[in-house]
């Protein structure tokens, strides 16, 4: 569970924008959104992954690049306390 602040948003439903650099992946099962590296890339200071989970892909960045995640690895997906905002809902075509 994360809090986010309402910015005066009506009750119902939202939409949520994450920064890349908010995802943390972490051990899996250590967070209730787990998911599985679908893509990994190191771009030198830093690794770009793209994960798969139950509320679809989420790409990420992280500079812990002394220990790469493989491709196919299970992770736990958390978030940092900033970098997440609730925005209105958009309404699918």
């Amino acid at each position: 569970t994360i809090a986010l602040p309402h910015r005066d948003l009506a009750d119902g439903a939202i939409d949520v924008a994450i920064r890349p650099e908010a995802i943390r992946l972490e051990p899996a099962g250590t967070s209730p959104l787990d998911g599985t590296v679908r893509k990994a890339a190191y771009l030198g200071h830093t690794m770009e992954y793209t994960v798969e989970t139950s509320i679809g892909p989420l790409f990420t960045i992280d500079n812990r690049v002394d220990r790469p995640l493989a491709v196919g690895s299970r992770v736990a997906v958390a978030f940092a306390p900033h970098g997440v905002i609730a925005i209105p809902a958009t309404s699918a075509a």
